[in-house]
């Protein structure tokens, strides 16, 4: 069995502008998760990883934790994830 390592991630970012008629979701403690669009699509950040081709002329982009296990990236743990507005 190979060692396994685990490593903290931290992702902070800002959208400089997010259209007004989309209507925040929140969690049960208030925090904003997310956002509901006007056709009732639901939008979430998600952490994702990026894995560029030997050739560096292609990038794929995994998102699910079945894809990242694939790749050898196991138990994915959120802390915490929101929006919180400037």
């Amino acid at each position: 069995m190979a060692d396994t390592n685990a490593y903290e991630f931290k992702i902070k970012g800002v959208f400089g502008n997010v259209d007004p008629s989309y209507q925040p979701v929140f969690d049960a403690d208030g925090n904003t998760t997310g956002f509901k669009l006007p056709d009732g699509r639901l939008v979430q950040l998600v952490a994702a990883l990026e894995v560029i081709s030997a050739d560096e002329t292609k990038a794929e982009y995994v998102t699910s934790e079945a894809g990242m296990s694939d790749l050898g990236f196991d138990v994915l743990e959120y802390d915490y994830l929101q929006f919180d507005p400037e």
